[in-house]
């Protein structure tokens, strides 16, 4: 307790700079750029690294090739369209500019614009001093029945040459201390000639389509055409309060031209505290074309793969074969998105993975989590605001190793201020009891002057017949905000639960699994202070409050109650 309160009171001495709270708008901004539609379908890891965009938004006209790639923001043939735009053109000063760039388009600037700085060097006082000083804390503390929890980020950062982070996290049912979870890293950038950086501590790593290395979330399966091809970002650093899937060790690149080497080395026992174990090195050597890219990686010693993608026209190609040391054959996975007509968009992907091709770092499209030696197919189509997706999974001819999953979602604008979203998925197991279940959800949201509110009804299908509904209303002001939500559910069986997101602080991700028969009520609250008469100093304060029982049915559980308050002290 006094190395807490300790750690407490450091914090309160730093100056910081976080964003606010964790608003239904912003994550709504950041699902298209996981190639998802519902925050359900995320992780906090991931949400953790998307919203670090929108705190720093990428700067398009300042930074490198493999910088710009690093964000994972951007598709390499957009990179390198951007690229050459800026050799040829000059800085973009405007998003309308950017929409003209091939590749861009203004549905894609749309949903980047969250994310990217126009900072310019040919304005003045644009360009970020290298020299600047910067820090941003965040400390967060819950608790409930289960105990008390908290966690502690701190960055340190000189302009964009250097960064220092650490972040601790202890779940509700571990110790309070010594934390249970640490990330940490020390990031050095090098510019000049031949740009690159290295990263001593956690970092992640995201080559090709995923088959050898890809660290970190990963769909189960295709919840949007826009998840058939993924956006590989090379090596980044960790700074996740979950740094689950990340590498441990010591990471750098360089980029020579249209090249960009990749080098690491991973000790996967530090996680445990035992620096002496096994050492995973691995490397990845890319080239960058105006409308493609070939990469090689290898890692562990046994684990080799080759990608390649190709743009043509608006139509993507992408595939990539890896061989493990010790399969009896290679994975690959291969596919096409591609436009027809003006309004219409089509995708499709095919895999496979033998059974003895290991997968303990890499994460390679599939629809049945985790499930090795199978091979698959998907089919996506798009039309307008329109989503429909078709996937199978199978193991050869065990029939008791097969999956088909079917999505479909379409939001109907009923007036400027209102939307009613209908989602329907369906998944087929044949060789088990229970092969089908089948869901269907409705959303209505509304944004009345100053009020925002969402309506929610959701029924599952599977063992039994399961259903969720909410009311979710909110007002939101310049220095303050007030949400309240309701919900009653019934679902008796735990194959048949549903995930439902909900609102909360800043850098906290919250998607419980309802089950049982009951009710929850929940009540989130933001105020801002101003302390200074330029706003440079604000205190912001968060409280969150919520209860969950489940007093009806077979199947009684206890109930829950929890409280989160969470103080942020701004410096500018």
């Amino acid at each position: 307790m006094r190395n807490f309160l300790f750690f407490l009171a450091l914090w309160a001495c730093w100056p910081v700079c976080v964003v606010s709270a964790q608003e239904a708008s912003e994550v709504a901004a950041l699902l298209p750029l996981a190639g998802v539609r519902d925050a359900e379908d995320l992780d906090e890891g991931e949400m953790e690294r998307l919203t670090y965009w929108l705190r720093h938004p990428l700067a398009v006209n300042l930074l490198p090739r493999a910088r710009l790639l690093e964000s994972g923001l951007l598709t390499p043939y957009q990179v390198a369209s951007l690229l050459d735009y800026r050799q040829s053109h000059g800085d973009i000063l405007s998003f309308t500019e950017l929409a003209a760039v091939d590749g861009f388009g203004e549905e894609n600037v749309r949903m980047l614009r969250p994310c990217l700085s126009l900072s310019s060097a040919r304005l003045p006082g644009q360009r970020p001093d290298s020299l600047r000083t910067g820090q941003e804390t965040l400390l967060r503390c819950a608790g409930g029945p289960s105990g008390l929890r908290y966690g502690l980020k701190n960055t340190l950062t000189r302009g964009d040459r250097w960064s220092a982070f650490i972040g601790v996290k202890t779940p509700a049912e571990k110790p309070f201390f010594p934390p249970s979870l640490t990330a940490v890293h020390l990031l050095h950038r090098t510019s000049g000639r031949h740009p690159g950086k290295w990263i001593l501590g956690d970092f992640g790593a995201r080559f090709g389509q995923g088959l050898a290395l890809w660290s970190g979330f990963s769909l189960a399966g295709f919840s949007d055409p826009a998840s058939f091809v993924r956006r590989p970002s090379g090596l980044y650093p960790c700074r996740s309060f979950s740094p689950a899937g990340m590498h441990r060790g010591l990471a750098g690149d360089v980029e020579f031209g249209r090249f960009i080497l990749s080098g690491f080395v991973s000790l996967p026992g530090l996680w445990e505290g035992n620096a002496v174990g096994r050492v995973l090195p691995g490397a990845n050597l890319a080239w960058y074309g105006r409308s493609g890219q070939v990469s090689a990686t290898v890692f562990g010693g046994n684990v080799v793969s080759l990608e390649g993608r190709l743009c043509l026209r608006g139509a993507d190609f992408f595939a990539e074969v890896a061989a493990d040391g010790r399969s009896r054959g290679p994975a690959a996975v291969a596919g096409t998105v591609f436009p027809v007509g003006k309004s219409h968009r089509v995708s499709v992907v095919g895999r496979f993975c033998p059974p003895q091709f290991g997968t303990s770092w890499g994460q390679p499209v599939r629809t049945w989590s985790r499930k090795q030696g199978e091979c698959g197919v998907a089919f996506g189509w798009k039309w307008k605001d329109l989503s429909v997706t078709a996937d199978y999974a199978g193991k050869g001819a065990d029939s008791a190793s097969r999956q088909w999953k079917f999505y479909g979602r379409y939001p109907l604008q009923l007036s400027d201020k209102s939307m009613l979203t209908i989602k329907i998925t369906e998944r087929l197991r044949p060789g088990e009891l229970l092969f089908w279940k089948t869901g269907l959800r409705v959303d209505w949201d509304g944004a009345p002057p100053g009020w925002t509110y969402r309506l929610r009804a959701e029924g599952m299908l599977c063992r039994s017949a399961a259903f969720l509904a909410y009311a979710d209303v909110g007002r939101k002001a310049e220095r303050w905000a007030l949400y309240g939500r309701g919900t009653l559910f019934r679902i008796d069986h735990w194959d048949d639960r549903i995930y439902s997101y909900e609102r909360d602080a800043p850098e906290n991700f919250t998607v419980p699994a309802y089950y049982g028969r009951g009710y929850a009520v929940s009540l989130f609250a933001r105020r801002r202070l101003r302390l200074s008469e330029e706003w440079r100093r604000t205190l912001r304060l968060y409280a969150r409050v919520s209860y969950t029982a489940c007093p009806w049915g077979a199947v009684r559980r206890p109930a829950r109650f929890e409280a989160k308050l969470q103080a942020v002290y701004v410096l500018r």
